[in-house]
């Protein structure tokens, strides 16, 4: 608890108290990330750099924000564009069947030929739909939806986890989305994106629990919020 009240008061974050570190002026301040931390230390706990060395470059802000973008948000990025890819991979299916452009609604046979949830699992054992399901989309508004909770909750997923756990959560979530799916109804087709996303979100508000900070609890109440858009 010291520790993060002392790293709180480096950046700015209020309260007055330097309980196990004793009196304020033996402490050192990083020169990188500006904590306080004691005088013994030779490496700075919080962000790794030596104490007594030179402050890193300060970027400029569209380095900042470029960096942001390529380092949290390639595997959102990526599936957003998997996603897209096989929405219009059912267009030209549906136009070559059909002889119309039905992206408001595809056909069910269009839909079960690219790997839709179908009886074919259970009997033909093509278990693999668990997991192809998940980047079809049965028209544009569903799509659409998908994209915007994925383009909203997907980076930050990825910055608090990492890109290798994200695609585990949403992978893994999204076969057992289906996979709960296939036990509701069995006979039945289901595509989407939506049992990873709101495995993405299960892991957020799982993090906003488990951490009792205020960071945490607005991240908690924020895909609270989610939740239940996705819900209603």
């Amino acid at each position: 608890d010291s520790q993060r009240i002392t790293k709180g008061i480096a950046r700015g974050r209020g309260g007055v108290s330097y309980h196990g570190y004793g009196n304020m002026s033996n402490l050192r301040m990083c020169s990188n990330c500006r904590a306080f931390v004691p005088p013994n230390e030779k490496i700075c706990p919080y962000c790794g750099n030596p104490m007594g060395a030179k402050p890193k470059p300060v970027h400029a802000p569209d380095e900042r924000i470029a960096g942001f973008v390529l380092s949290s948000r390639l595997v959102s990025t990526t599936l957003m564009l998997l996603n897209f890819g096989f929405f219009v991979l059912a267009i030209v299916i549906t136009y070559r069947a059909t002889g119309q452009v039905g992206f408001w609604d595809f056909p069910g046979g269009v839909l079960n030929f690219l790997g839709a949830k179908s009886p074919l699992i259970l009997s033909h054992g093509e278990w693999w739909r668990l997991i192809t399901a998940g980047v079809l989309h049965g028209g544009l508004i569903h799509i659409a939806m998908n994209t915007w909770v994925l383009y909203d909750a997907g980076p930050l997923v990825e910055e608090f986890y990492g890109s290798y756990r994200m695609v585990v959560i949403y992978v893994l979530g999204s076969a057992a989305g289906f996979l709960a799916s296939l036990w509701w109804s069995s006979g039945g087709l289901s595509v989407g994106a939506s049992a990873g996303i709101c495995a993405l979100i299960g892991a957020m508000i799982a993090y906003g629990f488990h951490y009792r900070t205020p960071l945490a609890g607005a991240i908690r109440g924020h895909f609270l919020r989610w939740a239940i858009y996705l819900i209603v």
